[in-house]
């Protein structure tokens, strides 16, 4: 009881659950020096969602010797730094295992394995510049499209303000000026199949979200799929009775074949159909 009492006073970053043991992994695709970026994202998400991202940023300093969290201080961190050592292909994690704390172990893998910026930005930029939907269907269209807009965002540095809190709405404009030009670049890639439906997006006020526009051109997409499985059931079945129109026929020719009659001795009729018999009907 007493233990239950010393563990609900601690700091949520300072706690660990039963489910943290030094066995767990964050991420499910291991660091292997390629994926730094992918990989990163993937474990600050995890420690974020533990209260433990403080370790690897430096926000979590590591107290005095005295202090009475000290000893839980270091036993949280030495926890962190096995889980991450965890999410590292064995290729590479030798090289780590001595590092002593988990922010010397972070700044030392985003020393050897992120990149500069700048030639990564290049790079997602034209892959976006240049994507086009061509055979994709929307959903793998949209999805590669949106993978590298949340790459060049996790690349990109946030802006920072130096006024004392902004009052002219000017910081609201750089979240929807990024969206305004995804939209764009969403419609530019899009097969001309969607030529109508884009342009009558594109007039919307006010301007759509991305997702939104998504959303709308997926609906448009299925209404295509559904008039051509339709229109591929209706041409099967023209076909099929024009199919049996004609064998009809020739089973009625082929019948008029064997047919005789009896009265005039002629193929072609037999004695109860016999114009010279009964007469030419009245048709």
């Amino acid at each position: 009881m007493a233990e239950m009492s010393t563990t609900s006073t601690l700091p949520e970053r300072l706690q660990l659950h039963g489910s943290d043991h030094p066995g767990m992994v964050l991420v499910s695709a291991p660091l292997n020096g390629n994926n730094y970026l992918n990989w990163s994202f993937g474990v600050k998400r995890a420690l974020r969602a533990k209260m433990k991202l403080g370790f690897i940023d430096g926000t979590s300093v590591k107290p005095n010797a005295n202090d009475p969290h000290f000893e839980q201080w270091i036993r949280v961190d030495n926890m962190v730094t096995t889980w991450i050592l965890n999410s590292i292909s064995k290729d590479i994690v030798e090289a780590f295992m001595y590092t002593k704390s988990s922010r010397n172990l972070w700044q030392d893998l985003e020393q050897c394995y992120s990149e500069c910026n700048g030639p990564q930005m290049y790079q997602l930029q034209r892959e976006i510049s240049s994507m086009l939907q061509g055979n994709s269907s929307l959903s793998t269209y949209f999805t590669n499209m949106k993978r590298l807009w949340d790459e060049m965002a996790e690349l990109k540095p946030t802006p920072q303000y130096t006024c004392n809190g902004c009052k002219c709405g000017t910081w609201k404009a750089v979240p929807d000026s990024a969206a305004f030009t995804q939209l764009m670049q969403f419609f530019m890639g899009l097969n001309d199949a969607f030529v109508n439906v884009r342009h009558q997006l594109l007039v919307m006020d006010p301007v759509l979200s991305i997702n939104r526009a998504y959303s709308m051109v997926q609906s448009v997409e299925k209404q295509k799929q559904i008039q051509m499985k339709i229109a591929d059931t209706t041409e099967h079945t023209i076909l099929h009775v024009r199919g049996d129109g004609k064998s009809d026929r020739r089973r009625n020719v082929a019948d008029r074949r064997i047919q005789y009659c009896t009265h005039c001795q002629r193929n072609g009729h037999n004695r109860d159909s016999c114009f010279k018999l009964h007469g030419t009907p009245d048709w």
